[in-house]
């Protein structure tokens, strides 16, 4: 049990890692199985991004602990079981869930915790403010706002980490390198997302804009065909949980 110990608090105080955002990507991915987006649109606006690169960069940029990834997949275990059994999400879900689910996470970990505004600016804009604000409600809804951690469950979700980096090939990265020297193959995809990046927070501030000054709800920055209420994250799927975990309070 020493070594054990001894690896995981290595683990958990140790710097993040092209293993442990790998790791993180993975789990992200298996929340919720998504619809893979037209090629169309794939082509002409590179949306959504890679989930390793969406991860990355926010990683990078917000200068998130392993300590806090390690707390984070343990939530994301948890909306496993709640949405295993439901139907799949759009393209962009899983960077929703798993955006949302850091920020909860830092939130509840940290008295000092950077603002949603500030995450829509790690995130590149790829989501408003008013997106982030309300996926991180239902968020909290899905999860019955059970936020407590205790040992038992990082010990879980490391062991689970720790038998995944040891039953499959190394990556190129040492595990041991930094986020810094690991994640710039993934930071170099960037340059694909960047103008839509810039496009997406004009659209982002001039939406937020107009909602202040006129006061309705914002509307969906990818419409779809069906009718949808003011909770709506752009996410049919989401949506349908949120509504089933509220009924269920």
């Amino acid at each position: 049990m020493g070594d054990f110990e001894g690896k995981f608090a290595a683990a958990i105080h140790g710097p993040v890692n092209s293993d442990l955002l790998a790791h993180v990507s993975q789990q992200a991915a298996r929340v919720i199985p998504c619809h893979p987006g037209t090629s169309a649109t794939q082509q002409s606006q590179a949306w959504p991004p890679p989930l390793r690169t969406f991860i990355s960069v926010i990683v990078k940029r917000s200068a998130v602990r392993a300590g806090t990834l390690f707390a984070a997949l343990v939530f994301l275990e948890r909306l496993q079981r709640r949405l295993q059994s439901v139907a799949r999400g759009m393209p962009c879900t899983c960077h929703r869930i798993f955006l949302a689910t850091l920020i909860v996470t830092s939130k509840a970990l940290h008295d000092a915790s950077p603002k949603n505004k500030h995450w829509a600016k790690y995130a590149m804009w790829c989501f408003s403010i008013a997106e982030i604000n309300l996926m991180e409600k239902q968020l909290l809804t899905i999860l019955n706002y059970r936020l407590l951690i205790s040992i038992e469950d990082l010990h879980q979700v490391f062991m689970i980490y720790d038998n995944c980096l040891h039953n499959t090939p190394p990556l190129a990265s040492s595990s041991s390198s930094s986020l810094e020297s690991s994640a710039n193959t993934d930071i170099d995809d960037i340059s694909s997302i960047t103008s839509h990046s810039v496009e997406h927070q004009q659209q982002s501030l001039m939406q937020e804009a107009a909602i202040a000054k006129k006061g309705y709800v914002q509307p969906d920055l990818y419409p779809r065909s069906e009718a949808i209420d003011s909770f709506s994250i752009n996410d049919e799927t989401f949506q349908r949980l949120y509504r089933k975990a509220k009924f269920n309070n």
